[in-house]
C-alpha cells in the first residue's frame, strides 16, 4: 500500500513541474521516482512491517517526483534543449 501510494505521489508531483515536458514522460519519471522514494524509506526506516505510515511515503514520493523534473528541466535547460 505504501508503495502505491508512493508512486501515484511522485505521478502528481511530476505532473506538476513538467514545464514543456511531456505529460506521459514526466509522469512516467514521477512514478519512477515514487518507487524510488519507497525503496528509500524502507531500506532507511524501520522496514516494511512498520505499519501503515502513508503520510511520510506521500509526501516522499511528491517530493522525489518534483525533485526528477525539477532536475530534468534544470539538465534540458543547460544542455540547450
Amino acid at each position: 500500500m505504501e508503495l502505491l501510494v508512493a508512486m501515484m505521489s511522485g505521478a502528481i508531483g511530476g505532473a506538476v513541474l513538467r514545464g514543456r515536458m511531456p505529460l506521459m514522460l514526466a509522469t512516467g519519471l514521477g512514478i519512477a521516482a515514487g518507487a524510488a522514494a519507497w525503496y528509500l524509506l524502507v531500506l532507511a526506516g524501520p522496514g516494511p512491517q512498520a505499519g501503515p505510515i502513508l503520510i511520510v511515503h506521500a509526501i516522499a514520493g511528491a517530493a522525489l517526483g518534483a525533485a526528477a523534473m525539477a532536475g530534468t528541466g534544470l539538465a534540458r535547460r543547460r544542455l540547450g534543449g
